[in-house]
């Protein structure tokens, strides 16, 4: 059996009072300037009683502590808990931008398609020199050229975000050196390219397939005079080469180049609205 101090100091001052009767009933008082011993164990017996109730106060308080201090121990480890899945998701949104460093943008950013038209060919790739695009072409390009150089270019995590094609265009699909390549070719191969650029008269139709996978498509709706179709060509590429978005750098292509405005158009992917 254990007491507490408050207790043990209550047993003591029974004790004394005890004592108290004791030496009363056994002994007379000393009177004339003598100790009156019963005085000074009585006021004993009464300070050990306020210092029982003193120390009953401070265990009560103790006792109101060691909950509180359990209480903190508590959130403590919760938000010792939140810690370790904050780190956890840290280290896994580090994760992703190393995985991102690791596919930077290719020093490429653009394929150029040829088709088997000379001069459309040669104008747009004028333009595109003029913007300073660094790009990667595919002369009298096929549909097989076209696939594997897509498909390599995924293999190695450096797909071109940006694709140029100049080549004729019509409602069947856009004219390659092989033949036309109608929409179910090109909604094989275009998952995941960023802009298409169709530099082809009447295209509509074709931009219409694309928009769907591209996140953004220019096209021309009828035939543009070679010049402009050059100059806006320099114009939206040179935008989009300094980090123009690219609805931005069709307006500003359209500024520079007015006369193209009601023949040029731009498509966005189709967003799904939940």
């Amino acid at each position: 059996m254990t007491f507490t101090i408050a207790e043990l100091l209550g047993i003591l001052a029974f004790v004394i009072a005890l004592a108290i009767a004791w030496i009363t009933s056994k002994k007379p008082i000393t009177q004339n300037g003598g100790v009156d011993l019963r005085k000074v164990m009585t006021d004993l017996s009464a300070e050990l009683v306020r210092s029982s109730e003193k120390i009953r106060d401070l265990e009560h308080s103790n006792s109101k502590l060691e909950l509180r201090i359990a209480s903190l121990e508590e959130k403590l480890q919760s938000a010792e808990k939140e810690l370790i899945i904050t780190r956890a998701k840290l280290a896994e949104a580090l994760s992703r931008v190393d995985s991102d460093s690791a596919n930077p943008v290719p020093i490429k950013p653009l394929l150029v398609i040829l088709g088997t038209d000379s001069a459309i060919n040669d104008r747009d790739r004028h333009a595109l020199r003029r913007a300073r695009i660094n790009y990667q072409r595919l002369a009298d390009a096929n549909q097989k050229s076209i696939v594997a150089e897509l498909r390599r270019r995924r293999e190695e995590g450096s797909l071109y975000p940006w694709l140029h094609i100049s080549a004729h265009g019509g409602d069947g699909g856009i004219l390659l050196s092989d033949g036309i390549a109608g929409p179910d070719f090109w909604h094989e191969n275009l998952t995941d390219i960023q802009i298409v650029f169709l530099a082809s008269c009447s295209s509509s139709t074709t931009a219409d397939e694309l928009a769907g996978l591209a996140d953004w498509v220019i096209y021309f709706q009828e035939g543009v005079g070679n010049q402009d179709a050059s100059d806006f060509t320099y114009s939206f590429w040179l935008r989009v080469g300094q980090g123009t978005p690219p609805p931005r750098a069709y307006q500003a292509a359209i500024e520079a180049v007015p006369s193209v405005a009601e023949f040029v158009d731009i498509r966005r992917r189709p967003q799904v609205i939940k």
